[in-house]
């Protein structure tokens, strides 16, 4: 293997997933490999596979200096060392201690690949001892990692939106304010990849028309109009082109519309509300034609590309609707002829950029979409259990959101704030508490979380329907029963949305002849990252029996 090509070791590298504890000590294996594994080359495309692809998909992007790609990958690999002797000595008491390890590794990225590594591998693990039917089936380093990965995605998702307050609006702050609100997700990890792959598939649709089917105009070897009003007409025709070629992605008919989770729009597994993927579409379109020298030969200056609330992209005296059938391109004035038309109040909004209250309210209107699968059918076909992921974040987007980034708030403001965010960490979200505290508007107001039970409160004694899968007729979903209330006459449970309910036993109805599908989809919904507040270790699955959630 020491023969081989850097480009070929690097391809097993990454076909082979390889760690980077695998690479370094790849590089040590004798004196040849030494030699051939110290050119920086080699260290700068190890820092991509492992670390600087990781970063990406989370939309965190830093200039490294050439030299510094061996000491960084040296630091990952300590990392590694520090994260896998936390799980070589890992006992149950370190996920009631788990606020304590969101503080020693969720507030800073540079855990996050290692984690998200580990993640990955004990994710896997979980699914194939479920589809093997093992006995027992143990999830515990899977929920301590997946509340570890839950606080990096939620803490890096918060100073997105805190970046997004801060600055003015331009094109690319659209989609980066939905990507932030997905990031509050625990379960945005599983299915972060999306992003990329759509807006990766968007851009290269937009560099063909833009150099084979209607190219820009080439002059001197430099992309030239002549006016602003030539520029605007061809960019508006690009991005209806863009826009037709995605119409299949919304549908406000479907029972399926997201839209607030723009990872599940990306994932392509539900359609997207005409918001998200004009904001998407938007952001491809600006960046794509920014990497352009573009000149305008009249000395103007190019028109910005700006949006409405109702996904209508405007570019100069031209604008393109997305509202109803396939996209056109039209003069403003002429869009608004249509408009006043229809209704004049709508005329004196049609064409008004949306602004970032308006962004952040629009989330208040909205559920998602897994609220319309009903009873067993949340854990089948067509379900896809990766794309559905809790919305506390509309519970966030409602009470917390709009005076968290504010400057300055009143004092009796303040105060509703601090109650909303006491609620929010009133249960699973507790894992959350380490990010509030260090938020400069929440800097010496105590929360009173610290010494909030770090697990829901009722009594976990066994009992003949602990750890059953049943159906709830108040809601008719699937859910878990976890233990009794207070009240012995009511039981509490965990739906598949990671919402607790307490029902009585006349409420529910226990689910027969359960499949390891079945198991393993309710797990894929509710989340890891969400058991660790119930207790739930794992799930048992002896021959002969029913599978029943083990409830510590």
């Amino acid at each position: 293997m020491s023969t081989l090509p850097l480009d070929l070791i690097l391809y097993i590298s990454d076909i082979g997933n390889l760690s980077i504890k695998d690479v370094f000590h790849l590089s040590q294996v004798n004196k040849l490999f030494r030699e051939k594994l110290s050119h920086p080359y080699f260290w700068h495309m190890v820092y991509n596979q492992k670390i600087g692809r990781i970063y990406e998909l989370f939309g965190i992007s830093e200039p490294i200096p050439e030299s510094n790609y061996y000491k960084l990958c040296r630091e990952h690999y300590r990392i590694f060392n520090v994260i896998e002797q936390e799980l070589n000595d890992f006992n149950e008491s370190k996920n009631y201690k788990i606020r304590d390890y969101i503080t020693k590794y969720s507030l800073n990225s540079v855990f996050l690949p290692t984690l998200l590594f580990f993640l990955r591998r004990e994710d896997f693990e979980i699914k194939l001892n479920i589809r093997n039917k093992s006995s027992a089936v143990e999830f515990s380093k899977g929920v301590f990692l997946a509340n570890l990965v839950a606080g990096q995605s939620f803490n890096i998702g918060i100073k997105m939106l805190s970046k997004f307050f801060e600055e003015p609006l331009n094109s690319r702050s659209y989609e980066s304010f939905w990507f932030a609100i997905s990031l509050l997700q625990k379960k945005s990890f599983k299915i972060i990849k999306a992003r990329n792959i759509f807006l990766e598939g968007a851009a290269e649709i937009l560099r063909k028309l833009t150099t084979e089917y209607y190219p820009l105009p080439l002059v001197d070897d430099h992309y030239t109009f002549k006016t602003v009003d030539e520029y605007s007409d061809k960019v508006s025709h690009y991005i209806q082109l863009l826009y037709q070629c995605y119409c299949d992605i919304r549908c406000e008919e479907s029972n399926y519309l997201e839209a607030t989770n723009l990872l599940s729009m990306y994932s392509g597994r539900h359609k997207g509300d005409q918001l998200l993927v004009a904001s998407s579409l938007i952001k491809v379109v600006d960046e794509q034609l920014d990497a352009l020298d573009i000149r305008i030969t009249s000395g103007e200056e190019k028109p910005k590309l700006l949006l409405t609330s109702m996904g209508t992209a405007l570019i100069g005296d031209y604008c393109v609707p997305f509202l109803t059938g396939h996209p056109r391109v039209l003069k403003k004035e002429k869009f608004l002829d249509v408009c006043r038309s229809i209704s004049e109040p709508l005329a004196n909004r049609a064409l008004l950029p949306i602004t970032k209250v308006e962004i952040q309210s629009m989330i208040c209107y909205y559920g998602t979409a897994l609220k319309f699968l009903d009873g067993r059918d949340v854990l089948s076909p067509p379900c896809h259990p990766s794309t559905y992921c809790d919305d506390t974040f509309t519970f966030f987007a409602q009470f917390i959101l709009p005076c968290l980034f504010r400057k300055e708030v009143s004092n009796f403001n303040m105060q509703i704030l601090l109650q909303n965010v006491r609620e929010f960490l009133d249960d699973s979200n507790h894992i959350y508490y380490p990010i509030f505290s260090r938020l400069p508007i929440l800097s010496g107001y105590p929360l009173l979380i610290e010494i909030a039970p770090q697990y829901l409160q009722c009594n976990y004694s066994p009992n003949n329907l602990q750890g059953k899968i049943v159906i709830t007729n108040r809601s008719d979903v699937a859910a878990i029963v976890l233990g009794t209330c207070s009240d012995s006459s009511l039981y509490q449970v965990l739906n598949a949305y990671g919402e607790l309910e307490q029902l009585r036993d006349t409420s529910f109805t226990v689910v027969d002849n359960v499949s390891t599908e079945e198991v393993e989809t309710f797990i894929e919904l509710v989340g890891l990252a969400n058991l660790l507040y119930v207790r739930i270790k794992g799930v048992s699955l002896k021959e002969g029996e029913e599978p029943r959630f083990i409830i510590e």
